[in-house]
């Protein structure tokens, strides 16, 4: 609340978060951005698995998530990654979920440089990148 008290109120709770975004909403001014002339058909063409990329994300898995459906835990491997990751570059498809997660991550981490650079997210996105 604006005098600093807690509340459990789910309305109240509503109000207060209605209240905050309501102050730092940015106004549509009816101008469509141009997006159109920031895209360019290149850097997402093709997505490349290197040992050292796959290595990297290997190595940053948290130990302490739980595995997949394939029953393979991330301290494996993040324990294996310098043996493990040129392998995983040659056969990275849908093959077990965990091992997917990584290749998911460098997908991610190459989408949103993509986006970021071109300037195709707004500064004024109130949500999560």
């Amino acid at each position: 609340m604006d005098d600093g008290t807690i509340t459990t109120d789910p309305s109240m709770k509503a109000e207060v978060f209605n209240k905050f975004f309501g102050s730092v909403f940015t106004v549509d001014d009816g101008l469509r951005s141009d997006v159109k002339n920031r895209v360019v058909d290149d850097g997402l063409n093709t997505v490349t698995f290197t040992p050292n990329i796959v290595r990297g994300v290997l190595l940053k898995l948290k130990p302490s998530t739980s595995s997949g459906c394939d029953c393979i835990p991330n301290v494996l491997l993040k324990k294996c990654a310098n043996t493990i990751a040129t392998p995983l570059c040659h056969i990275f498809r849908p093959i077990t979920a965990t091992c997917c997660r990584v290749m998911e991550r460098i997908v991610n981490d190459i989408l949103l440089r993509y986006l970021l650079d071109r300037r195709l997210i707004s500064k004024q996105q109130h949500g999560f990148i």
